[in-house]
């Protein structure tokens, strides 16, 4: 396996590493998520993908650069993103395919514990995807059972570029204005929003990034199905799905996750679809400090 010193030297490659020898306390979810990037790593000329360290630096450069937090102990700091984010943002924006230059993914499902830094993480990705990827009038949504819900992570976005105390001059700089219900994205035509299950209407849509939030909560998939069919004409789109623990086991998420976890097993394949799932393991006791990490991957970084 010949990986190049650029990728090696990355914060996401080491993260990948201190998983894989034990450094890090990680469930064994993640730790097949580790050892599936490396054999994508290893099967790369094989399978006609390679990763493109530029792009994926890129992305995570995006945010020490162009955000700043605005809650908690860290507001006022720049937004450097943790290890276990930089190995989702790097994976998700450098692996390629060689004959299209696209992405090779297209589809990421991430879950983690409340107070993880879900809806900051993913109001930046937004704010760069319209930034970076060049797509003509990007359309970003956000969804969720409930337009409320879903504008929790918009109105992070709105934050970024418009918090009185802590936003970032070099957002407005790059061409973002904020109105009553959409950002935009003047250079390119772009655009984000939220969308509800009871928003007033889903039809027009055309979207580049479809972002799921709390997709636990849904009861269905057809916020999902009507994102990703608006995105049929979109060259490399992305659904990225992001949650918490639910308690509803028959629901759509839960099945989505078990055929994630499958993926992981290595008894189904889907190599567009990333997977993090940051959970304790079975058997695993909730009282023992040392189990928390496996399900807060932030504890020790912005998280208390």
């Amino acid at each position: 396996m010949n990986i190049s010193s650029e990728i090696q030297n990355t914060v996401s490659h080491k993260y990948a590493l201190s998983v894989l020898d034990g450094t890090l306390i990680s469930g064994d979810k993640i730790k097949l998520a580790v050892k599936r990037y490396f054999t994508w790593l290893e099967n790369a000329e094989t399978d006609g993908y390679y990763l493109d360290h530029n792009a994926g630096i890129k992305m995570i450069n995006f945010f020490p650069t162009c955000l700043k937090h605005t809650k908690g102990k860290l507001a006022g700091d720049a937004f450097i993103l943790a290890p276990f984010q930089q190995f989702t943002i790097y994976n998700l924006f450098g692996w390629k395919n060689k004959k299209t230059g696209l992405r090779r993914i297209n589809t990421v499902y991430d879950k983690r514990a409340k107070k993880n830094g879900k809806s900051a993480e993913v109001a930046g990705i937004s704010l760069g995807v319209m930034a970076i990827d060049r797509e003509s009038s990007a359309e970003v949504y956000v969804g969720a059972t409930k337009e409320e819900q879903a504008k929790i992570c918009w109105q992070q976005a709105v934050d970024f570029i418009n918090h009185p105390m802590y936003k970032s001059d070099y957002l407005e700089k790059l061409g973002f204005r904020c109105l009553q219900n959409k950002i935009l994205f003047e250079p390119n035509k772009s655009m984000m929003r939220p969308l509800g299950g009871d928003s007033k209407t889903q039809d027009g849509i055309n979207s580049h990034l479809s972002i799921l939030d709390e997709y636990h909560a849904f009861r269905d998939d057809s916020v999902k199905e009507n994102l990703e069919s608006s995105s049929v004409q979109r060259s490399q789109p992305i659904t990225y799905h992001i949650t918490t623990a639910g308690t509803n086991t028959f629901g759509v998420c839960k099945q989505y996750e078990d055929t994630c976890i499958e993926i992981l097993q290595g008894q189904k394949k889907d190599d567009s679809l990333w997977i993090m799932i940051h959970d304790l393991d079975e058997g695993d006791d909730w009282e023992d400090e040392n189990n928390w990490y496996k399900a807060n991957p932030l504890l020790g970084q912005g998280l208390s």
